[in-house]
């Protein structure tokens, strides 16, 4: 999923602050579509001057022009959320309107992280391991999270984690030292949803 958000930018300053918008969670090819209003926006370029570290611009600074569907000229920002983007942080991106090099306004887009949609347990790695495996997941909502490991028999030989834990990105360190040599099943589980995946350790 990804986000294409357009807002107009005004020669003005407004003291009010603007309303966060929600940005999907681990999204790519968002966008940040600004209508520069007035007489003088074309030919104006708008520059990204401050943005959270969860957030990615394939290019920080755009020309405004005039698109033959668009009653204003457009400067159109690309941007990524990062898989670590805390959810439910609002983060605020400081854009400035540019004439050459003079600063003629500045306006801030307040972004908020979406929670995902669904629980995730992505691929462990390294797989095969012959030592510490790293195993992601995703968790949609706070609440209580089990992530435990079984042999091919479905006899539980670790848990990896369990209890409340946040809505977001997160990643266990599971020592397989003391495991003999095989393939084995990681499992979480969070409310009614459950993921599996299958490791195998080597020697």
């Amino acid at each position: 999923m990804r986000l294409v958000l357009i807002a107009l930018l005004t020669l003005s300053a407004s003291a009010q602050a603007p309303a966060p918008h929600a940005v999907p969670f681990a999204s790519h090819d968002n966008a940040l579509e600004l209508a520069v209003a007035g007489e003088a926006g074309a030919g104006l370029t708008v520059a990204v001057a401050e943005a959270p570290a969860w957030l990615t611009f394939a290019q920080s600074v755009a020309d405004a022009v005039r698109l033959d569907d668009e009653p204003e000229p457009v400067a159109r920002l690309a941007f990524d959320v990062a898989r670590t983007a805390p959810v439910g942080e609002v983060g605020e991106v400081v854009v400035e309107v540019r004439d050459g090099e003079a600063v003629v306004a500045t306006h801030t887009v307040r972004l908020e992280v979406a929670p995902p949609e669904a629980l995730a347990l992505d691929a462990p790695y390294p797989n095969p391991s012959r030592g510490t495996i790293t195993v992601p997941f995703v968790v949609p909502r706070d609440g209580p999270v089990r992530l435990a490991a079984y042999d091919v028999l479905g006899r539980e030989v670790g848990v990896l984690a369990e209890g409340d834990t946040e809505a977001g990105a997160h990643e266990v360190r599971w020592p397989t030292a003391g495991l003999a040599p095989g393939v084995y099943l990681v499992r979480v589980v969070a409310g009614a949803e459950a993921q599996v995946r299958r490791v195998t350790v080597v020697r």
